[in-house]
């Protein structure tokens, strides 16, 4: 764990192109003004790390810079970056890899710049609330951004039925280079369309299909994304949830005869599972 890391231009880690060297940064805990954390311009696998910013200007959650020693940027996977000017800058480096993590609430999510790249890939990222960006492309790259939750139904931007927060779209003077299409959508469904009042129905909430109605394979979503759940004419229990294998979900009880059900709420999206409640005595009075 390393915090507070405040000293302008602070790193947690940093390592110099070099032949055969391979980093491994797994499982930490980074807090305050940073830049450059877990940087490597050589191989290695950055994974299951939290960087939290605060006020970090300039700073990056994560740094990739690929060394010509070694060819081999790095693979990074279930990370998470909060509040930093940029979650991560890829510059110089071919072949990066982002897979199942979260850059939310910061300026700018992923910021690829200053060099033409090849192979930049994308996949089942949570790309959420950055107040300038989601993903910014300063190059000429082509950058394979499929299937990623950009916090909303929508897409990248903000738009649609039910959606609420930032732009947090594709920008950059090469925004048209990145293939965004097809996204993570968020479903929710109930696995019954009718309880009574005491009874009981399962609702679950998933962001495992795309926007192509397709579930896409090799990856899921940021494991802990958040989801909310609020019930109409009923309760809920756990009123709030995370992802696992991106998949979360609730159970709710009926409480009051009517039309009711639950509302999913992850980052700026809301979906709902209708669900009737009927009182015992007037159900079996319609099954006669």
């Amino acid at each position: 764990e390393f915090m507070p890391v405040n000293a302008e231009g602070a790193r947690a880690f940093y390592i110099n192109p070099g032949t055969g060297t391979t980093f491994n940064f797994q499982n930490n805990q980074v807090t305050g003004h940073f830049t450059k954390n877990a940087a490597t311009e050589c191989g290695g696998l950055i994974s299951g790390n939290k960087f939290t910013g605060t006020g970090a200007s300039g700073g990056f959650g994560a740094y990739n810079f690929g060394g010509p020693a070694c060819g081999d940027p790095g693979t990074y996977t279930n990370n998470s970056v909060t509040g930093a000017t940029t979650g991560m800058y890829i510059t110089g480096a071919n072949g990066v890899v982002l897979t199942g993590n979260s850059f939310t609430d910061n300026v700018t999510g992923i910021f690829i710049t200053a060099v033409d790249v090849t192979g930049t890939v994308a996949h089942f990222n949570r790309i959420a609330n950055n107040s300038s960006a989601g993903i910014e492309n300063a190059t000429a790259s082509v950058v394979d951004a499929e299937n990623n939750w950009w916090g909303c139904n929508y897409g990248p931007g903000v738009g649609g039925t039910g959606c609420a927060g930032t732009a947090n779209g594709i920008t950059g003077a090469g925004a048209a280079n990145v293939d965004a299409d097809p996204w993570l959508r968020l479903t929710t469904s109930a696995a019954t369309s009718t309880v009574i009042v005491g009874g009981t129905d399962v609702v679950s909430s998933l962001l495992t299909t795309n926007s192509d109605n397709n579930t896409p394979g090799g990856g899921f979503i940021w494991h802990g994304t958040p989801a909310t759940f609020v019930g109409t004419n009923g309760a809920v229990a756990p009123p709030s949830s995370t992802t696992t294998s991106g998949a979360t979900g609730t159970i709710f009880t009926g409480t009051v005869p009517g039309v009711g059900g639950v509302a999913t709420t992850v980052d700026g999206q809301t979906v709902s599972a209708p669900i009737t409640v009927y009182n015992a005595a007037s159900r079996r009075s319609r099954s006669r």
